[in-house]
């Protein structure tokens, strides 16, 4: 009998050893710096997005219900020590960057986004070009918007300030990508086109903003926006002279605010980054 008692006790104890080993495994992640977000978090994201999208929409595009709008954004992701500097930017600076165009800031500073209409671009539907103008907007008859879920953009319009670089196909007229752009999703007659993580002003092949704009250095001076938080270079895309920058290239914590970032927002440099 009292062998029988110790061998319930050891199996006990091997239990509950078990029981705690699995526990802590399942609440530990040295892999990770972030914690993961909840189905809760992740919804308020969603959410958040959504109104930010709606309100752009109707402030910069149109708020007209018969009208055919192209967006889209580029995201920068924020993690360990460039989401901490990041966070204290905005936090000092949040009003301005809260009046930023196009700017959408996640709550927990793991991502920010660029917004931007598709300036000039080359729609197609069954066969058909279509134009967009400087806000992204497209006219498409009545009847044709039954077949608007066939549409994509396939180009942009060729400029003397946007020629295009080596990532496009460029002729007389157009700037044509490598590969036609489909959008991510469709809302408020709008489709929303996700072009990816922000690599600022530098495309797959590393061909830099400074060859997209023609006779002119940079998009600052094809645009005419010369931020004073730096003096300004002219052999390099001024991606980094936003707020509270050190005036050194390269930290994406310095991206919000500079030349490149108002550029974008208004939807000059987009066929850089196809």
């Amino acid at each position: 009998m009292n062998l029988m008692k110790k061998f319930r006790v050891l199996i006990g104890l091997l239990i509950t050893f078990v029981v705690f080993s699995c526990s802590d495994s399942s609440h530990i992640d040295v892999e990770s710096n972030e914690s993961p977000k909840t189905k809760a978090t992740l919804a308020t994201e969603d959410e958040d997005i959504s109104n930010f999208e709606k309100s752009y929409i109707e402030k910069y595009l149109s708020n007209k219900s018969d009208e055919t709008k192209l967006l889209g954004y580029k995201t920068m992701l924020l993690s360990g020590e460039e989401k901490e500097i990041f966070k204290d930017i905005y936090e000092y600076n949040k009003e301005s960057i809260d009046s930023e165009r196009g700017v959408f800031v996640a709550s927990d500073f793991s991502f920010y986004r660029i917004y931007f209409p598709m300036h000039t671009a080359i729609a197609e539907l069954n066969g058909k070009e279509y134009m967009a103008n400087e806000n992204g907007i497209i006219k498409i008859s009545v009847q044709e918007r039954g077949n608007l879920d066939c549409l994509n953009i396939k180009a942009r319009k060729k400029s003397d300030k946007v020629t295009g670089c080596g990532s496009n196909i460029i002729t007389d007229t157009k700037i044509i990508l490598q590969s036609k752009l489909v959008s991510a999703r469709f809302a408020e007659n709008t489709y929303i086109f996700d072009m990816g993580n922000i690599n600022c002003c530098e495309t797959k092949g590393g061909v830099s903003c400074t060859k997209n704009h023609g006779s002119y250095a940079n998009c600052s001076d094809a645009f005419g926006i010369w931020g004073d938080n730096c003096v300004t270079q002219r052999n390099v895309c001024m991606d980094f002279n936003g707020f509270f920058s050190d005036c050194i290239k390269g930290p994406k914590t310095y991206f919000v605010g500079s030349d490149c970032q108002r550029s974008m927002a208004l939807g000059h440099c987009w066929n850089e980054i196809m």
